[in-house]
């Protein structure tokens, strides 16, 4: 479950698109070591495909 807070909690409705977005703390070498994963869903919030591509990725 995906629940928003603060403004977006009264600006955002059913049907919106949202970006959900995670942070790490990493050290240099670990972080310039890490293939971030992309994940797109249908509108049915099912997993649609797996990427890595971050340009583009609400093309």
């Amino acid at each position: 479950m995906i629940g928003l807070n603060g403004a977006a909690a009264r600006l955002v409705y059913p049907g919106d698109t949202v970006i959900i977005i995670s942070y790490a703390d990493d050290e240099d070498a670990e972080a310039r070591e890490h293939d971030p994963t992309v994940v797109f869903v249908d509108d049915r919030n099912h997993v649609a495909r797996l990427g890595t591509e971050i340009a583009g990725a609400l093309a």
